[in-house]
């Protein structure tokens, strides 16, 4: 059975050296350890093997129910630790959020002083576009004349290869 987890203390180290977390006590990190380590030990059956691996449990068990086994009995947060983990998240997803936006503000106003438009670079509506849309428009008016050219060459030889009965 799991220990229960402990609140993190200025008096006592709550985290390994290597592994050091602002966010997480010392069981956290080691029952995550513990799980990583489990779950890359789970045998699984590959096309191939020769022997396939007899499973840690029971023959029926799969790799979801082994991992939420696993979660039952090394929870990979502690209610201590999870406020903390919270405003992390909420925190990290800010910035990513106003860094996006300001990319985007920053990426329109350069375009805007190229003189592409709001859109115009994203939809390949500048002088590159303008040329990619002339030539496609002339393509495919050279294959219409080209199809009705071949229609109407089929009408006329069988106009003329059919005798006439009078």
């Amino acid at each position: 059975m799991a220990r229960p987890p402990r609140t993190p203390t200025s008096s006592s180290p709550t985290t390994f050296a290597s592994t050091a977390s602002p966010h997480f006590c010392r069981t956290c990190l080691s029952n995550q350890s513990l799980q990583a380590h489990l779950l890359a030990s789970f045998p699984l059956e590959l096309p191939g093997d020769p022997a396939p691996p007899s499973p840690p449990l029971s023959p029926e068990l799969s790799l979801a129910e082994y991992r939420a086994r696993l979660d039952r009995r090394y929870p990979l947060l502690c209610a201590a630790c999870a406020p903390g983990v919270q405003d992390a998240i909420k925190t990290h997803d800010y910035k990513a959020k106003a860094w996006a936006l300001g990319n985007r503000l920053t990426q329109s106003s350069v375009r805007g002083l190229l003189g592409a438009g709001a859109g115009g670079a994203q939809r390949g509506q500048g002088r590159e576009g303008e040329w990619r849309w002339f030539v496609t428009g002339v393509v495919w008016r050279v294959r219409g004349v080209g199809w009705w050219a071949t229609q109407v060459g089929a009408v006329g030889v069988s106009a003329l290869s059919k005798p006439l009965d009078k």
